[in-house]
């Protein structure tokens, strides 16, 4: 029987491999969407109407960093800002449906390219890859915290001479 494949293997391989497999599927069908403003349009239309310290901390950047994503996605209506009627300072962030449809379009795209590919896939290569989308949806579970790490119990002290009177005895060595 083979060995099992090491793991720092196993991740290299994958990197590589969803790397590439992102960068074709990307290509030309983003119109003119960043990444970061793809993301953002994404995180706001599965959290809803986000205040934009909100959307930073979901996408983990800063708020301005964000903030001109953010304008560039309302200057081409695909989101809109709605005033925060308990704090007229303050405004969420919402999807447009111009924003939903883009967003539609996209996803349509991407699985038909990723169907035509599946199409040429043999009925063993297709059972694999049920297996490894599943393997892959727990790769996206988020890893358990480690557990602290135990303080260990102290050595016991070697039974010595007694210490004499004002002396503190020494244990080990003082080099």
């Amino acid at each position: 029987m083979e060995p099992a494949p090491r793991t720092t293997d196993l991740a290299s391989g994958l990197r590589v491999v969803v790397g590439r497999l992102y960068r074709q599927f990307r290509q030309n069908q983003d119109g003119e969407l960043t990444p970061s403003q793809l993301s953002n349009l994404v995180t706001i239309e599965a959290y809803g109407p986000l205040r934009l310290g909100e959307l930073a901390e979901r996408e983990g950047v800063a708020p301005g960093t964000l903030s001109k994503g953010i304008d560039w996605l309302q200057t081409r209506g695909l989101v809109s800002r709605i005033v925060d009627p308990q704090d007229r300072r303050s405004s969420f962030v919402c999807v447009t449906d111009a924003g939903q449809q883009l967003l539609d379009q996209l996803r349509e795209t991407r699985t038909a390219r990723f169907a035509q590919r599946i199409e040429l896939l043999d009925d063993r290569q297709r059972a694999v890859l049920v297996e490894a989308i599943e393997v892959l949806e727990a790769l996206l579970t988020p890893a358990p915290e480690p557990a602290p790490a135990q303080a260990a119990a102290p050595a016991p002290e070697k039974a010595g001479p007694p210490a004499a009177a004002g002396h503190t005895p020494v244990t080990g060595s003082s080099r």
